[in-house]
């Protein structure tokens, strides 16, 4: 098997640079992990799989993306040790997202906002109205959700502040016009960082951004978030993960569209790998063949995998020892966008 082993990050040997992303799948009863999400990543661990990332977690009941998000309940964590136990049984590293959603505004079923400025601002307008008490309890519970994480066996914690989260409102220059030191844009994704290594020094911590908006000119947005990351790379993290959009502004640069580019932003992480080697980076977008990805052989850039995955959970593996032909390629039917479809979870190809 011509895999890349022994990829070490921070104390952990992980299997290879190819990784699960995390996916809202949905698979939840209450806001537990129900049977199927716990067979879902028992067959996409091992096979090649680095990191399996179960992905978009709630910090807490009252932050929820929808009805069907996962969340920690106090009262039993046996099921999320299950899932990690199945994971590092099979020879991933077990990984988690976590994510925060304070807005009330309704995530948009549609692929693409006909009325951009008035979601931007009103969203705008809600982070501005947090007050410092609100915000100072979503930081405790980032530290206390990444503390649980870490206590059921997840060894990587990614911090989702993409796709219009309220971490990714915050670092936005559209969204977040506070006057105050959460106007610093950094400023709340640090406290939660700091408050997180100081509990658990051990994890992998990975922070997920949205490097295109989709909002200003995208030159514009180029320098701006050069910029940012400047900072975000300066704190105590270990992964930055490069992703795109905003998901009530425009859904394709989250879930790029079958005639989009290959790997699409693969070259922004590229050139931040060289820039900072210290800081291991990962990128998501249209991974379809494993073979034509650029940044192969540099040392800490890694890879996320969607959609190949879910139609067939041996892709990498495959991939990797030349069996194409044997793979069950991704149908583009777009039912894993389960949510715009009205559906209450993935489905389709999953389990075939």
């Amino acid at each position: 098997m011509k895999l890349i082993n022994n990829y070490n990050l921070n104390g952990f040997s992980i299997p290879s640079r190819y990784f699960l992303a995390p996916i809202n799948t949905g698979f939840t009863e209450d806001g537990q992990p129900s049977d199927k999400l716990v067979a879902f990543h028992e067959l996409r661990s091992g096979h090649g799989i680095g990191v399996s990332y179960v992905g978009n977690v709630a910090i807490h009941q009252r932050l929820v993306t929808n009805d069907r998000t996962a969340y920690f309940k106090l009262e039993d964590f046996s099921v999320w040790s299950n899932i990690t136990n199945k994971i590092s049984l099979n020879g991933s590293l077990p990984g988690i997202q976590l994510g925060c959603r304070a807005s009330q505004i309704p995530p948009m079923r549609e692929s693409k906002s006909t009325l951009v400025s008035d979601y931007i601002n009103a969203a705008s307008n809600e982070f501005c109205n947090y007050n410092d008490t609100y915000l100072k309890e979503i930081i405790n519970y980032y530290i206390d959700a990444a503390v649980i994480s870490w206590k059921v066996g997840f060894k990587v914690i990614q911090i989702h502040a993409a796709h219009g989260y309220l971490l990714s409102l915050s670092l936005s220059k559209s969204f977040n016009k506070r006057s105050d030191k959460y106007g610093d844009r950094t400023y709340l994704l640090e406290k939660i960082i700091r408050g997180i290594k100081k509990k658990i020094p051990e994890s992998i911590l990975d922070v997920r951004i949205s490097y295109y908006e989709g909002i200003c000119d995208k030159e514009y947005e180029e320098k701006d978030k050069n910029r940012l990351i400047e900072k975000i790379a300066e704190m105590d993290i270990d992964i930055i993960s490069i992703s795109g959009g905003i998901y009530n502004v425009d859904k394709y640069l989250i879930y790029p569209k079958i005639n989009d580019e290959h790997a699409i932003y693969e070259q922004i992480a590229i050139k931040f790998a060289k820039k900072y080697p210290k800081i291991h980076w990962n990128v998501a977008g249209n991974i379809y063949d494993i073979q034509k990805l650029k940044g192969r052989n540099i040392r800490n850039l890694t890879y996320s995998i969607c959609r190949s995955l879910i139609a067939d959970n041996c892709f990498i593996e495959k991939s990797l020892n030349y069996n194409i032909k044997a793979i069950k390629t991704c149908e583009r039917c777009n039912r894993c966008h389960y949510y715009s479809n009205s559906e209450d979870n993935l489905s389709g190809c999953l389990f075939r």
